[in-house]
């Protein structure tokens, strides 16, 4: 990852109230301030991290093409192709393992039961609420179990936590809201039935 011009003055390592992720303030040339993330949950991963940024000069950036104006479904392309997907391979440069058969499961997650029912809302104003309706009638309208319907809420979970990540939201308004209860009787369909998005192998 390539940076900008400016040169980068100064990194003060932080992390905010009720987020998992280390984040840095660095400031350029002219003393702007600017607030990034190192997509690390713990303190010696972010130190690292911010090490290997000094060092690739990259601690300022390419700017986010991403904006507030993104919505659910821009963000969402092409999110959980396995050789793209931010959260596939953090895991795997972290020295874990994830299963391309999970990562493509949770992308038809997205494309059959989240894209076509919140994909049109702004990531700035996808609220709880919104969140909350779409959730509780996911069993019935899409014809698929409590259980299947939870591992696609924890789908958009991963994804909104990633969109706090890069900064394109201040919090992950999906963690207000309480998933459904397990048990259902309803046959799950149009989802892989293995769908574990937190599986790794």
């Amino acid at each position: 990852m390539g940076g900008l011009q400016k040169k980068a003055y100064r990194c003060d390592l932080f992390k905010l109230k009720n987020q998992p992720y280390w984040y840095y303030w660095v400031y350029d040339e002219n003393l702007i301030r600017h607030r990034f993330s190192t997509g690390c949950r713990k303190k010696g991963e972010a130190m690292e991290e911010l090490d290997k940024r000094k060092k690739e000069g990259t601690l300022i950036p390419k700017k986010n093409t991403l904006g507030s104006d993104t919505t659910l479904s821009q963000f969402g392309k092409d999110f959980w192709v396995y050789d793209k997907c931010p959260v596939v391979q953090g895991i795997i440069k972290r020295g874990g393992r994830y299963s391309p058969k999970v990562a493509s499961a949770n992308g038809g997650a997205f494309k059959n039961h989240i894209g076509p029912y919140l994909g049109k809302y702004r990531l700035a104003v996808l609220s709880p609420a919104v969140i909350e309706e779409w959730l509780l009638k996911l069993p019935d309208e899409s014809g698929i179990s409590n259980k299947t319907a939870k591992d696609v809420f924890t789908v958009l979970k991963q994804m909104l936590d990633y969109a706090v990540m890069e900064d394109l939201i201040s919090s992950n308004p999906a963690k207000k809201v309480k998933a459904l209860v397990r048990s259902s009787t309803r046959k799950a369909m149009g989802i892989c039935h293995e769908l574990r998005p937190n599986q790794t192998l």
